[in-house]
């Protein structure tokens, strides 16, 4: 017996000691490609000593005797946090993921190879980066470059990179355009929408489309100052390219909220610039911080991963924030194949080529996989990715998105922007960005402020709507461009002050831009809050950005109330809606109002549109701003033929008895899940934040590689805008949210600023700024921005 009890201790110790040994291994290899924040490291391209100084947060000051050293030093220390971001962002945006990840990647790969951000991305940095590339934004870029590829060649290969059998292999000017073209496509909503409301209109007919607000929503808007078809059946098209997008393993952007004020609105009478860019939550976090100090020039901002120039930020006379505009620059053409040549297309009276082109996708562990991808003069043919599209007339639809039309000038823009002295510098970077649509917000030194629009806006004929799917055949082509002066825009207006949350800017010379803008709720409360006083502060701002309650739900609730009968409740149904009838909009904590509000939302909508629909194509637009807009419409037509199931045709279902449905089945699921004692239903149980990391996606790495979860305030519609998808389960993760949040006074002696990040300023788990500002995040404290006193330094030396 002693014999047996000595081998299995034995045992028991050898498996402990490999563990050990393993686990010793494993921190070791972890430890050896920390990033390096102190000494010296040689560069072969530097031109003279640059000195990089670590703050407590690990964000990098860098000064340098040039622009192209100072970028040379944000390449090599940007790289050595962010490398693996930086390789993901790429291969997503040309469609390489499969080469990393097997079969499991070729969805995206198709989908982005028949789009073309990677053929767009090739042609332009072609067209820029070749001859002489003597200005100074194609040296800066190309130093930029040299910085992230010295750190390819000669700093530790990131754990990411291992684990996933990934290459290194140097960055091109190509893949700076793939950053921002993956960029603009996360902007767009047309993909998802547009499909469906097609599919509304051609299978349903107008009765079902006039529900959906489609065209100038009703509300607050951005205040602008002077300076009879075929019938074919359409399947979910809109909802499988959701499906799509919605799973891409790299954040998306999703909204924003920003807003300058002029001097006679603030306690200083300096300007105030506030913005929170709302981005789909990932760890890293999207935004990479650095401040450069170089001759002509000291810039801190916020930088993405794999592009040179900071897209939001200050200098010593200018700052500027962005929120997107929500144009629509996406939408699809049903084309007309040649009735004996499936090569041509017809236009006008006659018809023309397709263009062809073989896309070759590497797919790790199998073979090659080669895709013809079909072009028209509209855009890339998209049924071959689309797997059950079939209009009915096997009509080919091709997509046609505003940014492939003309090769991009995000980085000359983008580098003028870092030079900006005041208004016109900022309106000519902006005219040069004709893609995605932004809100630039700007504010300076001398008391300016304003805002303009990115994006060229098409003009179309009266008789076409950009929601539904046009004739590619000629008659509802493009009319044009409307000028950039008279894009919505305003400088220095009456008012004192200027905002954007992705709502509806007003009309111009009586014009409406088309667009899926916001919900009014983000814009009346800042518009609420800024009208009631002169005196604001950065702190106010703070407070503001923090803020959640949504004016808009009250007032939803009150009209869900007004179209029941109470009585046909039970009591305690009734007991529940007394609740929600009092309420603020308030999203706190503890508050029990939006567990019970967002569950009845998704219920009232589901089993309204949900036989029409479908599934696939109701998740596709139920938490879109499309959606949201048209609530309220849909609960003011009880005669909507929405409400009538047409899975019951011996039963005509009201408009009350969808609401009664919804009521019910929110109060018994809720007594399921949270328990009998609803004032105990807490938001913060149900509304949880976690910034997932691309290798926690199907793996077990989750918990070591994740930051959360966090039980969050805020919520959809909010200032503190936590946002998260419609569901019937009755948890509700947020999705995105604040990706930062920045706040600049501009005082004639300087700008004062502070920021903060949702996780930390590292991609390395071991780095020691992985997730080290998390709790100043939740807390919505923030972070003093300037040059720090002391902290770790790094010296960047010329080398062989």
């Amino acid at each position: 017996m002693q014999s047996i009890f000595r081998v299995f201790f034995r045992v028991m110790f050898g498996i402990l000691l490999l563990l050990g040994i393993l686990i010793a291994g494993g921190w070791v290899w972890l430890k050896s490609s920390v990033p390096t924040y102190e000494g010296n490291v040689e560069i072969p391209s530097m031109e003279a000593p640059a000195e990089v100084l670590f703050d407590n947060w690990g964000i990098p000051h860098i000064t340098a005797n040039s622009e192209r050293d100072a970028f040379r030093a944000l390449g090599y220390v940007q790289a050595q946090e962010r490398l693996f971001q930086m390789e993901m962002l790429r291969r997503l945006a040309s469609g390489r993921l499969a080469a990393v990840l097997g079969k499991d990647g070729l969805v995206y790969d198709r989908f982005m190879r028949t789009l073309g951000i990677g053929r767009a991305a090739t042609f332009t940095g072609e067209k820029y980066f070749s001859g002489a590339m003597n200005q100074p934004w194609q040296q800066a870029a190309l130093a930029y470059l040299e910085g992230v590829n010295a750190f390819v060649d000669n700093g530790p290969t990131p754990p990411e990179f291992t684990l996933l059998g990934i290459e290194k292999t140097h960055f091109q000017p190509s893949d700076m355009y793939q950053v921002i073209g993956y960029m603009a496509l996360s902007f767009a909503y047309g993909y998802r929408l547009d499909p469906v409301m097609d599919k509304v209109a051609r299978n349903l007919g107008p009765e079902y489309l006039a529900m959906f607000e489609l065209n100038v929503p009703n509300g607050a808007k951005i205040p602008v100052y002077d300076p009879d078809s075929t019938v074919f059946k359409v399947p979910s098209m809109g909802g499988e390219m959701a499906a799509i997008l919605d799973h891409l393993p790299m954040p998306a952007f999703m909204g924003s909220n920003a807003w300058v004020l002029g001097p006679q609105k603030s306690a200083t009478g300096n300007v105030i610039l506030a913005n929170d860019p709302h981005i789909q939550f990932s760890q890293p976090a999207v935004w990479y911080e650095a401040q450069l100090k170089y001759p002509v020039n000291q810039f801190h901002g916020f930088f993405l991963a794999g592009f040179p120039f900071g897209i939001i930020g200050y200098n010593q006379e200018v700052g500027w924030g962005m929120t997107m505009f929500e144009n629509d620059d996406m939408d699809f053409f049903l084309e007309t194949f040649h009735s004996q040549d499936s090569t041509r297309v017809k236009f006008d009276s006659a018809f023309e080529e397709i263009k062809m082109v073989v896309e070759v996708m590497e797919v790790k562990g199998d073979e090659d996989v080669n895709m013809p991808v079909r072009i028209t003069r509209h855009g890339p043919i998209v049924n071959d990715i689309i797997s059950r599209l079939d209009t009915g007339l096997h009509q080919p639809v091709a997509l046609y998105w505003e940014y492939l039309q003309q090769p991009s000038e995000a980085l000359q823009a983008c580098y003028s922007l870092l030079h900006s002295q005041g208004p016109q510098d900022i309106a000519n970077a902006a005219e040069r960005l004709h893609a995605p649509g932004l809100n630039l917000m700007f504010g300076d030194k001398h008391g300016n402020f304003g805002w303009y629009t990115t994006g060229h806006i098409r003009k179309y004929p009266e008789h076409v709507s950009t929601k539904l799917f046009l004739d590619g055949s000629g008659p509802d082509e493009p009319l044009g461009y409307l000028p950039f002066d008279k894009q919505p825009q305003s400088v220095n207006p009456s008012q004192g002050y200027i905002y954007s949350a992705n709502n509806q800017p007003d009309s111009i010379d009586g014009a409406w831009v088309p667009g899926y803008y916001a919900p009014e709720g983000r814009a009346r409360r800042i518009e609420e809050k800024v009208e009631a006083h002169d005196n604001w502060t950065m702190a106010d701002c703070q407070n503001l950005q923090m803020d959640v309650l949504a004016p808009v739900h009250p007032e939803v609730v009150k009209m869900i109330v007004e179209n029941i009968d109470m009585g046909n409740l039970d009591e305690v149904e009734q007991e529940v809606m007394a609740m929600l009838a009092d309420w603020d909009g308030n999203h706190e904590p503890n508050s029990p109002e939006p567990v019970i509000y967002q569950k009845l939302i998704y219920h009232l909508l589901h089993n309204t549109l949900i036989d029409e629909l479908g599934e696939k194509d109701f998740q596709a637009i139920a938490s879109t701003f499309l959606m949201k807009n048209s609530l309220k419409k849909l609960l003011k037509s009880p005669a909507s033929p929405w409400y009538d199931d047409i899975n019951s045709p011996n039963v005509k279902e009201s408009q009350e008895d969808c609401i009664l449905t919804a009521i019910r089945q929110t109060v018994a699921e809720l007594r399921v899940q949270l328990g009998a004692n609803s004032s105990e239903w807490k938001w913060a149980s149900v509304h949880p934040l976690t910034h997932p990391h691309a290798l926690s996606r199907g793996t077990p790495l989750g918990p070591l590689v994740n930051v959360g979860p966090f039980p969050t305030s805020g919520g959809n519609e909010v200032l503190n805008n936590m946002g998260f998808n419609l569901n019937g389960e009755g948890v509700y993760p947020v999705v995105f949210g604040p990706s930062l949040r920045m706040i600049v006074e501009f005082d004639p002696s300087g700008p004062t600023a502070q920021a903060v990040l949702p996780t930390g300023q590292s991609g390395h788990l071991l780095g020691g700024h992985y997730d080290d500002q998390a709790s100043l995040y939740n807390a919505g404290e923030y972070r003093k921005l300037g040059v720090p006193t002391s902290g770790k330094k790094m010296v960047l030396l010329p080398g062989e």
